[in-house]
Parts: structure tokens; C-alpha cells; sequence
């Protein structure tokens, strides 16, 4: 009985992807930052939850708007790189799926690291600090990024194997 050969994934394309991918997502959410701080208030700690008033109605619009606007990008990066790794490789679902996951998991460790650890973690620039409550020290939790980023597997997952099937149903 023969077994069937893993999918061979290509690091090169899945970082450069990755990179191409995180580097879009983190400005759009940079950006989104930058233009409302509050679309981010469930981010901020409890200490600087509780000192503001909660989201408007406008604002919770807005959330869920530019959230799927986050995830249009993200789903359209990891297909646009699926699609390219299976113009080169030969593989079925496996193979990309963990293509597709592993490009969007490139974005999952840039926002943990670079923009929750490093970003607004240790450099905190003034523009992100919470309205009204930029007196209150704005401590980083470690532990709550770390568990950011093990929850953000999930849409990854998701992502993946959604880009995954419809590069299947429809062949290039």
C-alpha cells in the first residue's frame, strides 16, 4: 500500500505573500487606528474600557463594516496566493489549505509581535491612546496579545480552507 505524499509548501512564496499581505493588513488596521482609536475600544484594557463611554451605534456600524472589510482583505490575499502556488505546484485540498493557512498565519504573528508588542505595546504613539483616557497608563498585557493570537487561528483556519475549496471548485 502506497501512502500519499505530503504537499510540498513553498516558504519563499508563502513569506513573500505573507509579508506582502501582513504589510497591507497592518496598515489598513494602523489605519483605522489612527482615524477612531474608539472602532478598537474592546482592545484596550478594562481600566481604560471602563474610564470611556461604550461604542455608539454609529460606531458599532462601523466596526462590523471595516471588519469585514479586514476580512475581504485578508481572504482575497490568501486566494490571490493559493491561486499562484497552484499555478506552480501540483496539489489538492491539503496542500492548499496549509499554503493558505500558513500565508495568513504570516499576518496573525505580524499583528501579535510587531503591532500589538512592538507597535502600540512598547512604542505607543500618542494618536492611539483612547480619548478621554489618555491620563490612565496604558500597561500591555502579554498574556491577553498572546491569547489574541491564538484566537486569530481560527478565521485563519476559516480563511484558508473557504480560499482553499474555491481554488479547487474552480481550476485555473
Amino acid at each position: 500500500m502506497r501512502r500519499a505524499a505530503l504537499p510540498t509548501l513553498d516558504y519563499a512564496l508563502i513569506l513573500r505573500d505573507g509579508g506582502i499581505l501582513a504589510a497591507v493588513l497592518a496598515f489598513y488596521v494602523m489605519g483605522l487606528l489612527r482615524l477612531n482609536p474608539r472602532l478598537f475600544l474592546r482592545q484596550y484594557p478594562d481600566l481604560i474600557r471602563n474610564a470611556v463611554a461604550p461604542n455608539t451605534r454609529v460606531e458599532r456600524f462601523a466596526i462590523a463594516f471595516l471588519g469585514f472589510g479586514l476580512f475581504t482583505i485578508l481572504w482575497t490575499g490568501v486566494y490571490l496566493s493559493i491561486r499562484h502556488y497552484q499555478a506552480v505546484h501540483t496539489s489538492g485540498f491539503i496542500g492548499f489549505f496549509l499554503h493558505g493557512f500558513a500565508v495568513a498565519t504570516v499576518f496573525n504573528v505580524t499583528d501579535w509581535l510587531i503591532l500589538d508588542e512592538l507597535w502600540l505595546g512598547r512604542i505607543q504613539p500618542r494618536w492611539a491612546l483612547m480619548p478621554g483616557a489618555e491620563t490612565l497608563p496604558h500597561a500591555i498585557d502579554h498574556n491577553r496579545h498572546f491569547r489574541g493570537f491564538i484566537v486569530g487561528t481560527v478565521p485563519s483556519l476559516v480563511v484558508a480552507a473557504f480560499a482553499a475549496l474555491v481554488a479547487l471548485r474552480f481550476p485555473i
